[in-house]
């Protein structure tokens, strides 16, 4: 049941450890508390270690998922940007959309027929 009798058994073999034989042997003797306590240690260490694994085996793919998702994001910001700022490519960055030029156009007229009644408005008082 326990270790105890095997270590005292041990000690007491070799001279040197003699002295620690009778510690060993008092050690033995547990009162009805000390097996209590020692019981309510080990279901205490025992439920500890239950714990720590679930946590464990919980969080471990979530780890794992966190970093490959990272890692694909980095590598794929990178190849964006290397082709973002590929040489010879500067030209088509400077290229206006046929929607965008259209709507600015508009946008610039609207612009211009409001200042021009504006000024029409301040010519009359208004």
């Amino acid at each position: 049941q326990s270790l105890l009798p095997s270590v005292a058994a041990a000690a007491s073999s070799s001279p040197k450890q003699s002295k620690y034989a009778s510690r060993i042997q008092q050690a033995q003797r547990l009162t009805s508390a000390d097996e209590m306590q020692l019981e309510i240690t080990r279901v205490l260490c025992d439920s500890y270690m239950e714990i720590v694994v679930s946590r464990i085996a919980d969080i471990m793919p979530k780890i794992i998922m966190h970093e490959l998702v990272n890692a694909v994001k980095s590598n794929i910001q990178n190849e964006l940007v290397t082709r973002l700022y590929r040489v010879g490519s500067e030209a088509s960055l400077l290229l206006e959309e046929s929607s965008f030029r259209i709507q600015r156009e508009s946008v610039t007229k609207e612009l211009q027929l409001a200042r021009a009644c504006v000024a029409a408005a301040d010519a009359l008082g208004l």
